[in-house]
């Protein structure tokens, strides 16, 4: 399906806009932003600087006056702010609910005024009275629904105590000296903010456990280097695992987003398939480079892989960014067996096919990917 931009660009082309009306047809399908929603950005931009600022603020705080400041002094802040802002959370979640359901009722009282006032004014002949009554009602209307919290805004104070509850859990660390490992820090901190991920619907704070996770598991493989079988030595299951749990992550992501609304956005599975693309193509590059030590196990993987994205998001689900992701994936790949083998030499010649190659690929996948969206448009 085309999108209202290529309608626009499609009708201009047939002249089937008279150039007089091109800014009225630009602003009835929204493609060039209107004030409301250049605020609308800047209000929720400065409104998620200001959250980090303040976290950051925060663990900047008690790291400068650590000395200065007491144990009881340290928890006191922090646990303080943690508490404010999970009561900031359920405060805007109060409001906005109360609000919606004052909103619906709001709109079906109008709904039944117009109707009555409609058949008044048959009745009467009267219709301006109708027609400035209707205008009233739907001023009304307007009015009761800009005073509803924006989806989204009321969550923030919670991805905030999420944020907080990690740093009281590294102060808490850092203060009694547990002797912990440093992966225990994040996975219990994922482990925590569990119930507040599965209640808030947000996909920011979703996308944050999900790192949380990948750290953990990443700081465990490197402190334990623990045994994943026969896929891989110890030395490299890290990335095995990081590639297998953001695969299924956004596996899972792809097919609860069809019944949900809040995991619509495409940038969380972009950036979880993000996670999950860099270990799969790192392993790959590294069984070309050495594959006495990286095994044999990534010629399996990363072309099963690259099958999925193709399968997934040109006949699943058409997503231009996801299919540049694998091909950024396989150009990297090719130019490492290119670099790897031809390099060696140290020959002018390799250099000069190398860079031509490199050209010819970037330019191939821009082409294939501008066809592949023509398709998609028409």
């Amino acid at each position: 399906m085309a999108s209202n931009r290529q309608q626009v660009i499609s009708l201009l082309e047939h002249n089937a806009i008279a150039p007089e009306k091109v800014e009225q047809a630009l602003v009835a399908t929204e493609v060039r932003p209107q004030m409301h929603d250049w605020l609308k950005f800047l209000d929720r931009t400065l409104l998620w600087l200001g959250a980090l600022s303040f976290v950051f603020s925060v663990l900047f705080f008690i790291a400068y006056n650590w000395a200065e400041m007491g144990r009881f002094a340290k928890f006191a802040l922090v646990e303080v702010l943690l508490v404010l802002s999970v009561i900031a959370y359920y405060t805007l979640y109060k409001i906005k609910i109360s609000r919606a359901a004052n909103s619906s009722r709001q709109h079906s009282c109008t709904q039944q005024d117009c109707i009555h006032q409609q058949g008044s004014s048959r009745r009467f002949n009267s219709e301006p009275h109708s027609g400035s009554s209707t205008t009233q009602s739907s001023a009304n209307l307007g009015g009761q629904a800009a005073g509803i919290v924006q989806p989204g805004i009321n969550q923030i104070p919670l991805f905030v105590a999420a944020i907080l509850l990690g740093v009281l859990l590294a102060l808490f660390g850092q203060t009694y000296q547990t002797g912990a490992d440093p992966w225990q820090l994040f996975f219990n901190w994922a482990l925590l903010v569990t119930p507040w991920v599965i209640v808030s619907r947000f996909a920011p704070l979703w996308v944050l456990w999900l790192a949380l996770l990948n750290v953990a598991a990443s700081l465990y493989h490197m402190n334990f280097r623990g045994d994943f079988g026969w896929l891989s030595t110890p030395e490299l299951n890290g990335l095995w695992h990081a590639w297998l749990l953001n695969t299924l992550a956004i596996v899972c992501w792809e097919y609860f987003s069809r019944s949900r609304l809040w995991m619509k956005n495409a940038w969380s599975a972009r950036l979880i398939a993000i996670y999950a693309a860099v270990p799969i193509t790192i392993l790959m590059i590294g069984t070309i480079v050495n594959f006495e030590d990286f095994g044999w196990q990534s010629f399996i993987g990363w072309p099963l892989w690259l099958l999925a994205m193709y399968w997934g998001y040109i006949y699943k689900r058409q997503d231009l960014f996801m299919v540049a992701l694998a091909l950024v994936s396989v150009n990297l790949v090719i130019i490492s067996f290119l670099v790897h083998h031809l390099l060696s030499r140290l020959d002018g010649g390799a250099f000069l096919f190398i860079g031509m190659s490199i050209i010819a690929m970037a330019a191939s996948s821009a082409v294939w990917l501008r066809k592949l969206n023509r398709e998609w448009q028409q």
